[in-house]
């Protein structure tokens, strides 16, 4: 089963609860974090603020340290709860598990979703097809096609009747009715009737919303107060900071919305939810984490203070926002952990293949430059409709195998996937790039917790073009 919730986590390094192939950023994890999660040699374990390992790799999949206890999970795929000594408190016996949060944690069994508290009792019975995390004191649920509300005894409190309902965020929350988004209270009332292409949870009293194909912002009575003007609206951090995209650059504005730093970073989605749906329905907590804010510049990651200068220099492949005074960054040689002056602090190793000799190692060498050459020639397409795979991550389905093709739709993370096609060109930098052509067999779960499963929106499309480097092979 796919599983139906997600982990808070960071879009840039994905959560290991469903894919243990990189970093967890612990930003979400509540108070300032004690351990750190790593992958070594495809396992996963926790180091301390020292870079030193604490619990041992041994886990396929592990989550978040909050309150004491994090997620783990064996090769089985079976999961548990464990301790900080790395013991199990809670015997892996789930078929998965996510963090808790307000006391519970959403567990599957038997391809249904309950919650358990922090003895591993069931409080709530797996009945949902799926389940989200606590949130002021009410979970949104999906029940049959619909979602709705219940709350920490499994009472429902609003009726199963939106096509999707994300978690309460200061006593409102995001619901879709047909193709429209709008705000209910707590008693299921509509505060702010649907009217938006979309929606984002509110913070700091505003909520970011699209009118047309531009974003601008709300209060809480619906009213407009700053005005749709931007490509890409976010969440506003408690300091009152917001990114913006303008273009195909990243700015950040003020509660205004005036701008505190002017556009002039590349896009990446850095520290957001990517796939070009730029609404940001989650519980992020907004830009510039401990003072500092990954940005893209040129091709590499950096960070930036609340001034926009440049703090650490841009040097690494993918960046997440710092939380107990490190972050998870992405190097060539892997992933990583740096401290606020950019130093490295913890490095994944990675054991590499050994060659018999200079002759076998010229051999790879040479057979990889005739490949090159031969991308370079032309684009070629070949037939693969017998390999399958699943998205690493939320993707965006292109018309054609280039990544400015018309969007077909967002299809999530750990999607089952048939290649249908495959095609590789070389770019301007001499890179080459191969894209396949998918069709989706099973739906995933986005890597935002509150987009859900399934599909982002009815109408996208289930066949169309996708980087390589998003899938995993089977």
């Amino acid at each position: 089963m796919k599983i139906k919730f997600l982990i808070i986590i960071s879009v840039i390094l994905s959560a290991c609860l469903l894919s243990c192939s990189t970093l967890i950023n612990p930003l979400n994890s509540g108070a300032s974090p004690k351990l750190f999660p790593i992958m070594q040699n495809g396992k996963a374990g926790y180091i301390n603020r020292k870079g030193e390992t604490v619990i041992q790799p041994q886990f396929a999949r592990v989550g978040l340290f909050i309150d004491g206890l994090a997620p783990a999970c064996l090769e089985q795929s079976k999961c548990g709860y464990i301790d900080e000594t790395g013991k199990f408190v809670v015997n892996p016996q789930f078929d998965d598990a996510a963090n808790f949060s307000e006391g519970l944690a959403a567990v599957v069994i038997e391809k249904k979703v309950g919650f358990i508290d922090k003895t591993g009792k069931i409080v709530i019975n797996p009945q949902f097809a799926q389940a989200y995390q606590f949130s002021e004191g009410l979970v949104n649920v999906g029940i049959g096609d619909k979602m709705g509300y219940v709350d920490r005894d499994g009472k429902i409190t609003v009726n199963p009747q939106f096509n999707l309902a994300l978690p309460f965020s200061e006593g409102l929350a995001v619901v879709l009715l047909g193709n429209k988004y709008g705000f209910i209270d707590k008693d299921g009332k509509l505060v702010i009737n649907p009217q938006y292409e979309r929606a984002s949870s509110f913070s700091n009293g505003l909520a970011a919303v699209n009118v047309g194909k531009q974003q601008g912002y709300i209060d809480k009575t619906g009213k407009m107060t700053i005005n749709p003007q931007f490509d890409g609206a976010f969440r506003f951090s408690d300091e009152g900071y917001a990114q913006v995209l303008v273009g195909e650059k990243m700015g950040f504005i003020d509660k205004e919305g005036k701008y505190v730093i002017n556009p002039q970073f590349s896009w990446s989605g850095a520290g957001l939810p990517v796939g070009g749906i730029f609404d940001i329905r989650d519980l992020d907590p907004g830009p510039f984490s401990e003072g500092l804010q990954p940005v893209k510049v040129g091709n590499s990651f950096g960070y930036i203070d609340k001034t926009g200068r440049i703090a650490i220099n841009p040097q690494f492949t993918s960046a997440s926002k710092f939380s107990g005074g490190m972050a998870a960054v992405g190097t060539d040689s892997g992933q990583a952990y740096i401290d606020k002056e950019g130093k490295y602090v913890w490095r994944e190793i990675r054991e590499t293949p050994k060659t018999s000799s200079n002759k076998a190692a010229n051999a790879m060498a040479n057979a990889a430059n005739a490949m090159a050459n031969a991308a370079n020639a032309a684009p070629k397409t070949s037939s693969n409709s017998n390999r399958t795979g699943r998205l690493a991550t939320d993707s965006n389905i292109r018309s054609e195998p280039n990544k400015n093709a018309a969007s077909l739709g967002i299809q999530f993370k750990g999607a089952k996937v048939r290649i249908l096609d495959e095609t590789s060109y070389a770019l301007d930098t001499g890179e080459i790039s191969t894209w396949y052509r998918i069709k989706i067999t099973d739906y995933g779960c986005s890597v935002n917790a509150n987009l859900g499963c399934g599909k982002n929106n009815p109408n996208d499309s289930d066949e169309g073009w996708v980087n390589a480097k998003g899938v995993l092979l089977d």
